[in-house]
C-alpha cells in the first residue's frame, strides 16, 4: 500500500490517497499521519480522500476502527471520499458508523469538492484546486 498525505488548503483539507491493498498495519500508519496534519490544523480540518486507485481492505470494521483513532480528533470535521468499490464504502461506513464519525461518499472528484464548499464558505478556494 502507498499512502500519500498533504494539505490541499493549508490548515484547513488534507488530501489523502490509498493507492492499493490496505491492511491493519496500514491504518495504524496512515492514522499517525493524518493525527499529525489535523493537529496542525485549524478546526475544523476536512479530509477529502481519494479511494479510486484503493485496493482490497483487510481486517473487519471493528479492527480498522481501532486502527483509526484520528475519526475521535476534536478537530477534525467532515470527512469526504470519493471513488472506491461498493465493498470499500461498505466497510468504511461501518467503521464511521462505530466511530459515530460523520462522512459522505461521492463519485467524483469534482462532486467531492462541491460538497466541501457547500459546508463551509470560508473554504472556496478549493474550487480552483484541480484533482
Amino acid at each position: 500500500m502507498k499512502l500519500y498525505l498533504d494539505w490541499l488548503i493549508p490548515n484547513r483539507v488534507v488530501k489523502v490517497a490509498m493507492v492499493g491493498d490496505m491492511t491493519p498495519d496500514d491504518f495504524a500508519e496512515f492514522d499517525a499521519q493524518v493525527i499529525s496534519y489535523i493537529e496542525q490544523g485549524a478546526q475544523p480540518v476536512y479530509i477529502l480522500a481519494d479511494l479510486t486507485q484503493m485496493g482490497n481492505v483487510q481486517g473487519n470494521p471493528l479492527t480498522i476502527k481501532n486502527n483509526v483513532t484520528h475519526l475521535e480528533q476534536e478537530k477534525l470535521g467532515w470527512v469526504v471520499m470519493y471513488g472506491g468499490n461498493r465493498g470499500i464504502r461498505f466497510i468504511a461506513t461501518m467503521v464511521f458508523q462505530l466511530a459515530n464519525q460523520r462522512v459522505r461518499f461521492l463519485p467524483t472528484y469534482e462532486d467531492a469538492v462541491q460538497f466541501l464548499m457547500e459546508i463551509d464558505d470560508t473554504i472556496s478556494e478549493i474550487a480552483h484546486i484541480k484533482a
